[in-house]
């Protein structure tokens, strides 16, 4: 008999009994797993966010023609500058798979995806709203009624910068629970105190974000038609899909559907002094894309073996992340596109 008292997220997602339950519904599992969840009370929501993560992600594909694939397949070849491809014979030599494989790597992950986020929308239950999710629980609740934000702090360290117009709730003893859980309704920013064994969770209506050490943004007004998670350092995972810094995801409640962008005006996430060592003198483009990656924390997909020859010499300090991009891509003609929150390269390389 497994000891599911001590398992974490990720042991219950991986856990074949756990999966059966989820997917298959078996009364025998249903049976066990009512048992269980009423021997450990304090392990549901852990429970329930794991079953949440497999249901997005299991759903059964709607059919999407293939002339749409074959679109968003020519539109990825063109924006990492790839030729189209029509068919791959045998006498395709390694050293040409080589080359190919960076851009089929792209190719694969964004029509993975895309494909995600074109799944059919879930089906639509009766999520409670903040005053019936909290209700039936002895809470705390901080509600902002000022014109100014105000600043609430918890007693594991994580402090919450509230909204006008907007409220939270959470236990009396927070800082021991096994899940620390936090309601919110409106807007805040999260400065999340790191404990591994004590996750923490923001639960917006039908949206729960898993903290992983982090400090992030959520809104979340019941007259708002989205709800938007944005994340300036660590990682989060909303419903399966991780965000790292400068990334937004926008759930959009009626079609219940998700999309993840980069911000318009990405922060620097790296110490400061970082930004002031931007200064290259015909340094390699893939030194230059390592170090902006680092600094804003955003992912940069290119062909290596394209670009290996490609050099920069440009004072990139000071300069916005998009102008410090596009000096780059203009020292090496290039152009970029941003696709699913990363930045991905298309140039015919250097001589």
């Amino acid at each position: 008999m497994r000891d599911y008292q001590t398992y974490t997220l990720t042991d219950l997602m991986l856990d074949e009994d756990f999966i059966r339950w989820v997917q298959e519904q078996r009364p025998a599992d249903q049976a066990f797993w009512e048992k269980w969840l009423r021997t450990y009370p304090e392990k549901r929501s852990l429970v329930m966010e794991a079953r949440r993560v497999l249901e997005a992600v299991s759903i059964r594909q709607k059919y999407i023609p293939a002339e749409e694939v074959q679109q968003e397949t020519a539109r990825l070849l063109k924006a990492i500058g790839a030729a189209p491809v029509r068919h791959l014979t045998p006498s395709i030599t390694r050293p040409f798979l080589r080359r190919l494989w960076p851009a089929a790597a792209v190719i694969i992950l964004g029509l993975t995806t895309w494909l995600f986020f074109k799944r059919p929308p879930l089906k639509t239950v009766d999520t409670p709203a903040y005053a019936e999710q909290i209700s039936s629980r002895h809470l705390i609740e901080r509600i902002n009624h000022g014109d100014r934000p105000d600043t609430a702090y918890l007693s594991d360290g994580s402090w919450i910068r509230i909204a006008p117009n907007s409220r939270i709730a959470y236990s009396s003893g927070f800082d021991t629970a096994a899940i620390r859980e936090v309601y919110l309704s409106g807007e805040a920013f999260f400065q999340v105190a790191k404990s591994p064994h004590h996750p923490f969770h923001v639960i917006t209506g039908e949206v729960t974000t898993v903290v992983l050490g982090t400090s992030f943004c959520i809104r979340s007004f019941e007259k708002d038609t989205t709800i938007q998670v944005t994340v300036r350092s660590g990682k989060v995972s909303v419903s399966g899909i991780i965000l790292t810094p400068n990334q937004r995801l926008v759930y959009k409640k009626a079609a219940q559907i998700y999309q993840r962008t980069l911000l318009d005006h990405p922060a620097i996430v790296a110490p400061a002094i970082t930004d002031e060592n931007m200064i290259y003198e015909d340094t390699p483009v893939e030194q230059v894309f390592a170090q902006l990656s680092k600094i804003y924390g955003v992912s940069i997909v290119y062909d290596n073996d394209l670009l290996r020859k490609c050099t920069v010499t440009a004072d990139l300090k000071g300069e916005t992340f998009y102008h410090k991009l596009d000096l780059i891509c203009r020292a090496i003609s290039a152009e970029y596109e941003v696709i699913d929150g990363q930045v991905i390269i298309q140039s015919g390389g250097c001589q």
